[in-house]
């Protein structure tokens, strides 16, 4: 699943795994994103500084920054958490 909103109003975490998805599309939230990555190689960038993750890492993104990912493996696994910003 790619989408890039919440379904609920508080937070809400899911796990990710694609083994097509090479790229994602520049977009910012209006909530905090969490991601906990598993496998794979994805370099994110945020506003204009790049990520390179590696298994292991864990990438917190404010909201509001404009983000993008470059996906270069075929399978690319994480967990992402999603928290709207009244509840941290």
């Amino acid at each position: 699943e790619s989408r890039q909103y919440m379904l609920r109003s508080d937070a809400e975490a899911f796990y990710y795994s694609d083994a097509d998805l090479r790229a994602v599309m520049p977009h910012q939230h209006d909530f905090y994103e969490l991601l906990f990555f598993l496998e794979g190689d994805v370099t994110y960038m945020v506003e204009d500084t790049p990520y390179p993750l590696l298994p292991g890492d864990l990438l917190i993104i404010l909201l509001l920054l404009l983000m993008s990912g470059d996906c270069q493996d075929d399978q690319n696994t994480a967990i992402l958490t999603l928290v709207l910003y009244l509840f941290l």
